[in-house]
């Protein structure tokens, strides 16, 4: 019984040795180097879309782009007439001066064409001193003393003839000169002139809009 009592004085001295002895925790040690990275896992399910974001300023205006070159000049928009010769010169008065006069069917010359479009006539007149050349209207006949111009009303062109004397009748003129009218959409400038080239001259329009004769 004493001897048991010495082994669990020799121990419990021991202990209270052990923990005499533990003194503070130190500081903590440094870190370690990094490990190797690991193996990329796989890619996760697409999550869902988020909503719209509000729209954004509006950015400023670009420049002007360049001028694109000059089409061709066709005859899609252009009205023209067969050359006409007059079944008979009619006589009448206007504005107290005897005149002759003709009319052309126009069926395709509207209001809005009348208000909006330039319409020309010429003659190829083969009695006057200018035999072969087509000369646009109004146009005076040296030859025949006969002023020629024209007045055109909705499907109508009206071929109007008088002396420049106004108390002497206009002379006779044949039925064998013609006349043909042109309707060209759009405006002209108070020079005559329309898309570069000389409405005057029959030849010039003729060639631009591909006329045929």
């Amino acid at each position: 019984m004493k001897s048991i009592n010495l082994n669990f004085l020799g121990i419990l001295l021991l202990l209270l040795f052990v923990i005499a002895c533990d003194g503070p925790q130190g500081d903590p040690g440094p870190m370690g180097p990094a490990g190797p990275q690991g193996d990329t896992g796989p890619q996760g399910d697409t999550g869902p879309q988020g909503d719209t974001g509000p729209q954004g300023d509006t950015g400023p205006q670009g420049d002007t782009g360049e001028q694109g070159p000059q089409g061709e000049p066709g005859t899609a928009n252009v009205i023209y007439s067969a050359w006409i010769n007059p079944t008979a010169w009619l006589t009448t008065t206007f504005d107290g001066k005897p005149c002759i006069y003709f009319d052309i069917s126009a069926p395709d010359l509207t209001q809005t064409m009348l208000n909006t479009s330039v319409i020309m006539v010429y003659a190829d007149i083969t009695s006057d001193h200018a035999a072969n050349t087509i000369r646009a209207l109004p146009v005076y006949l040296t030859a025949l003393d006969i002023f020629l111009y024209y007045g055109a009303s909705v499907s109508q062109i009206r071929i109007w003839g008088h002396s420049l004397e106004d108390d002497l009748a206009p002379p006779s003129i044949s039925t064998n000169n013609s006349f043909r009218y042109v309707i060209i959409p759009g405006g002209t400038s108070a020079s005559g002139r329309i898309a570069d080239i000389d409405l005057t001259n029959y030849e010039e329009v003729k060639a631009f809009y591909n006329i045929p004769d």
